[in-house]
């Protein structure tokens, strides 16, 4: 990947729209990750961090949305025609995320991009300490307790009547209150008068194959490890729309956080409220970028320490 510094003076940020408005609805921590590209300091964020700021809170949803780019005037740019990278809209998401996009729009232009590392250590450590602390995290997390109780509930009632699913123009046939169990959402779907005329329930929010294992979980409590792990994502998409906690909490603890999947790991953490995505993705974050900050130390140290040997000689002599 070609890579360039240019004089900081070359670069900044942009937002979109330029009015007194503009920043309406985006947080102090927001604020202070579009001037890092300029400023290229971290205290802002770091005091902000120090006097409380929340760093799990989301830019609010605007008429429109809030975008900001980097842009730069000088090696190919000019004042006029400026070289700018991709837009990347703040709305609806953390400093982190938003940190983690802008990064990946320098890399994708060619640009210099390890100065963000350093704030990205930092974010993923306030979001670590964040959601630590959550509720959600320290409950206990018993998907099959639900289950076996959703069947003794079957077993109790001795009702067996069933219901239609379809998705995708297809169709499984389930047992009714399997589904109203499961969650409020489905119970109130399935509830609907013209749900109970036809006796069919439209998954419209799921594809067919994510559908058809949302049913047999709530069979057996069980996701194969091979569909979890290319198609967990959606997945926990779908059971956080129906309201299948139980589900949830499966794919949350199968899902593993790389490099490779951080953007798409905390922007289904923010669509789904998920606390134990959000420190996960915080977490491996915080793990790959403590390593990169050590070997640059490492680094640096041995650097120095091979300029100091030829100056230490030289200056031995009279």
């Amino acid at each position: 990947m070609a890579s360039c510094s240019p004089q900081r003076s070359n670069f900044g940020t942009q937002l979109q729209r330029r009015d007194a408005a503009s920043l309406r609805g985006v947080t102090c921590l927001h604020v202070a990750l579009y001037k890092y590209e300029e400023s290229r300091s971290l205290d802002m964020v770091k005091f902000l961090l120090a006097h409380g700021a929340n760093i799990s809170l989301k830019a609010a949803v605007m008429p429109s949305a809030h975008k900001i780019s980097i842009i730069r005037h000088g090696h190919g740019g000019s004042v006029a025609n400026p070289l700018e990278t991709k837009k990347v809209v703040f709305d609806q998401k953390t400093p982190l995320l938003v940190a983690l996009e802008l990064k990946s729009a320098l890399y994708l232009k060619g640009w210099e991009y390890r100065h963000w590392d350093e704030m990205l250590r930092i974010l993923a450590d306030a979001t670590i300490e964040h959601h630590a602390k959550s509720p959600e995290l320290k409950g206990e997390r018993l998907p099959y307790i639900v289950i076996q109780k959703n069947w003794g509930n079957v077993f109790a009632s001795g009702k067996h009547e069933t219901i239609e699913v379809w998705a995708e123009d297809k169709s499984i046939t389930v047992l009714k209150l399997l589904l109203t169990g499961a969650s409020k959402i489905l119970k109130l779907n399935i509830e609907n008068p013209d749900v109970q005329y036809s006796n069919r329930l439209d998954i419209k929010e799921a594809s067919f194959n994510i559908t058809k294992a949302m049913m047999k979980f709530l069979y057996t409590g069980k996701v194969e490890a091979e569909f979890l792990e290319h198609r967990g994502l959606d997945l926990l998409s779908a059971a956080h729309k129906y309201g299948i906690k139980s589900l949830m909490w499966v794919c949350e603890d199968s899902i593993r956080a790389t490099p490779d999947n951080w953007i798409k790991l905390l922007s289904t953490a923010m669509e789904c409220n998920s606390d134990m995505l959000a420190l996960k993705c915080a977490q491996s974050i915080k793990e790959v970028m403590d390593e990169r900050h050590e070997k640059h130390t490492s680094l640096k140290k041995s650097y120095s320490n091979m300029h100091n040997v030829p100056n230490q000689l030289f200056t031995s002599f009279p």
